[in-house]
């Protein structure tokens, strides 16, 4: 099975030293139909009367490989779709085991 083409979404960021740094903005990725979803956790802002400029850039092989090591630790822990469970125990009177009367929910 292939891997799916995965994209990270950056943009330049000028720092107060003159320098530039790049924020990474979000994730893309190809659809069947060749077109790319674009899912943004960040918008930076304008800076200097410039334009906001994104850039697309492919994961590398590495980091492609980086991140499945971190989801496949994830897993080991059970901390990868286990899902939460919000519901306390229940003792014999139908109340959570901690339960106060006083807390509303």
């Amino acid at each position: 099975m292939t891997q799916k083409r995965m994209f990270k979404v950056i943009a330049p960021m000028d720092t107060e030293g003159g320098g530039t740094y790049w924020l990474r903005c979000g994730t893309g990725f190809v659809n069947k139909d060749n077109s790319i979803n674009i899912y943004l956790d960040a918008l930076p802002l304008k800076q200097k009367g410039d334009d906001v400029k994104l850039q697309l850039r492919e994961f590398t092989e590495d980091e492609l490989r980086e991140r499945a090591e971190k989801k496949a630790t994830y897993a080991s822990r059970g901390s990868l779709g286990s899902g939460i469970n919000f519901a306390p125990p229940v003792n014999g009177n139908g109340a959570g085991a901690g339960a106060v009367d006083s807390v509303p929910f």
